[in-house]
């Protein structure tokens, strides 16, 4: 049986995962660095 800590673990491993990709996407693609850039005014 998970508990909620080995699913919060899991999450965050994601996350990171998810993270390090758009961050390779952005130095990559213009596409990718627009959504990005945008998604900060979102979050401000």
């Amino acid at each position: 049986m998970k508990t909620g800590c080995n699913t919060t673990y899991i999450a965050r491993k994601k996350f990171q995962q998810i993270g390090d990709l758009i961050l390779k996407n952005v130095a990559i693609c213009l596409a990718a660095y627009t959504i990005v850039e945008e998604m900060k005014k979102l979050i401000k």
